[in-house]
């Protein structure tokens, strides 16, 4: 895991840099699908997908966080965009609720 800060004047939220694994599963019940958290705020996440998805849509996502709660983190998150990166895609998403 690796940890960072990223500093953007434009942003509400301070965002850290962080490496953990996500699963994805959009609210409609489709299948799982395996990612990366690359920084995270009180707002929102970014992070890498295999799978695009569309903006609007509503995610769930369960974040491995052992050294922060011990526990997954679970998250209901709203798309806001959705970029190539890679061999995947960039999302860019807002939270809406969280379980920690």
């Amino acid at each position: 895991m690796t940890i960072g800060t990223l500093n953007n004047n434009r942003r509400r939220f301070e965002r850290t840099r962080l490496g953990l694994s996500v699963q994805t599963r959009v609210s409609s019940g489709e299948s799982t699908v395996f990612g990366r958290v690359e920084s995270v705020s009180a707002g929102g996440v970014r992070l890498w997908s295999s799978k695009a998805e569309e903006p609007g849509n509503r995610i769930e996502l369960t974040m491995e966080a052992p050294l922060v709660v011990g526990e997954p983190v679970k998250a209901i998150a709203e798309v806001v965009r959705c970029q190539p990166q890679g061999d995947g895609y960039a999302l860019g998403c807002r939270f809406h609720s969280m379980e920690l």
